[in-house]
């Protein structure tokens, strides 16, 4: 294993300022300070997490996170991503039919409706996973975008126009 160097693959501890580098701790490089929740490391066939893209530590050093804003994305990929989201909403169709079936089986009181119901609502459920991470993705763009836009304004900082 030392001779082929896959020791070295995958440090314990490395400075921020090698960040992109793997480790399983990063420490700020003036101060020490542990700051590895706030690195995004990239994997393959995922997207890049979306947040902020620098991290400011308490000493004042700075350092690329390995996330993007939604603003600093292609207008190709700000569009494939909003498809990937309504796309996945789709998922949404069984609980929708099994609710309605629920409804016509309590309003004309049909047992078999009920038992229906009852038996597609575990499937439906498992379905029902996609899209609320769709919905914790639209929160990640709505923050994006109020991050870049409106906390950076200067009427988001408080200060008059």
């Amino acid at each position: 294993m030392e001779v082929l160097g896959l020791n070295d693959l995958h440090p314990g501890r490395l400075p921020a300022s090698s960040f992109p580098k793997a480790a399983d701790y990063y420490f700020c490089d003036k101060c020490e300070r542990e700051i590895t929740e706030h690195f995004h490391i990239g994997r393959a066939h995922v997207d890049t997490p979306i947040g902020p893209s620098r991290f400011r530590c308490n000493c004042g050093e700075v350092y690329q996170t390995g996330a993007v804003e939604w603003d600093e994305l292609s207008i190709w990929q700000r569009h494939r991503r909003a498809g990937l989201i309504l796309f996945s909403t789709r998922f949404l169709l069984p609980i929708v039919i099994v609710g309605i079936t629920a409804y016509f089986g309590f309003s004309h009181q049909n047992y078999w409706l009920l038992e229906i119901s009852a038996i597609a609502i575990i499937p439906s459920v498992v379905f029902a996973v996609f899209p609320l991470l769709s919905i914790l993705e639209v929160f990640e763009i709505v923050r994006s975008i109020w991050r870049t836009r409106v906390a950076n304004s200067p009427v988001g900082r408080g200060s008059r126009v």
